[in-house]
């Protein structure tokens, strides 16, 4: 099962499973999205009797729901806490009680690791200081607790920027890379972090990000563990704003500097954890990858 199933991640991790036609899907999701080949139901978490009866008979569920708005949070940290942490408790007392092995949990490599230059291990010390990254790491530790008391196992995915086209017709782009494609389509300044040059970043193509999601699916539900995902490589802002005028036929005269103080600057994964368990499968290039969600953006 995939909650969240018409998100960004949700909608590429739908239609890698269906792919590998290995498995019995359902879907959950607010947003219409259908797969002939997967059962979709449509609701939230706040409809509790329609939650129980999605997770019968389930052993495994992805959860790809978050914090929404990064910006609102910072501003308002207790804002999303309501719609966010309580959401997520109760569902994982309802797996509990629908006897699910085990839940996926998307998580967030850029804001778990708190501000610090050194590559990070999923073993390195978690120091948030960011609401967002906060309330994920929360939602880790309550995963840790209900292994503990109920014995549900886990898997979480600490992923570092994923980008690439939109699946969902009504959400065209996603991330900072989405946006300014859209920006430049649509002959929009484009808005740059202030101080760009200063910035590093692990980007990982979304198609990607979904292959390696299923390591859960290759591996014993009955065991806990956490993942880096990511390129394994750290791309400065300049350099991946030079890619996109290549790619574009653009020159970028018309940015906007402004300030996003929430950011986390530096971005360094390892992620031989997860790449060991996918040794034949190369990663899709920075170039392939921009080129890719470029034509997309432009077509659209």
């Amino acid at each position: 099962m995939i909650l969240g199933a018409s998100g960004f991640i949700g909608s590429y991790l739908s239609q890698k499973i269906v792919e590998k036609k290995n498995c019995n899907l359902r879907l959950f999701s607010r947003s219409e999205f259908i797969l002939e080949e997967a059962n979709w139901i449509q609701g939230s978490l706040e409809d509790e009797d329609l939650l129980k009866l999605a997770l019968k008979e389930i052993n495994l569920a992805y959860y790809c729901l978050g914090p929404s708005n990064t910006l609102s949070s910072w501003n308002e940290p207790g804002s999303t806490f309501d719609s966010t942490i309580n959401p997520f408790l109760k569902f994982l007392g309802h797996a509990v009680n629908a006897k699910v092995n085990k839940v996926s949990f998307i998580s967030s490599a850029g804001t778990v690791y708190g501000k610090n230059s050194q590559v990070h291990f999923e073993g390195s010390m978690t120091a948030p200081f960011s609401p967002y990254g906060i309330m994920q790491l929360c939602m880790e530790n309550y995963l840790r607790y209900y292994n503990e008391k109920h014995g549900l196992n886990y898997d979480i995915f600490r992923i570092s920027n994923p980008y690439g086209p939109s699946l969902i017709i009504d959400k065209p782009v996603y991330g900072v890379i989405g946006n300014w494609f859209e920006s430049i389509k649509n002959k929009r300044p484009l808005n740059v972090i202030n101080n760009y040059l200063k910035v590093e970043k692990d980007f990982i193509f979304i198609e990607d990000v979904a292959e390696l999601l299923t390591v859960t699916l290759k591996t014993n539900l009955y065991t806990s563990n956490i993942y880096n995902i990511g390129s394994g490589k750290t791309y400065s802002i300049k350099n991946i704003l030079s890619h996109i005028c290549n790619i574009t036929n653009t020159e970028l005269d018309n940015i906007n500097l402004v300030s996003f103080p929430y950011d986390n600057p530096v971005v360094k994964i390892s992620v031989k954890k997860i790449m060991d368990l996918f040794s034949d499968f190369e990663l899709t290039t920075l170039e392939d990858g921009l080129s890719k969600t470029w034509k997309d953006v432009s077509e659209k």
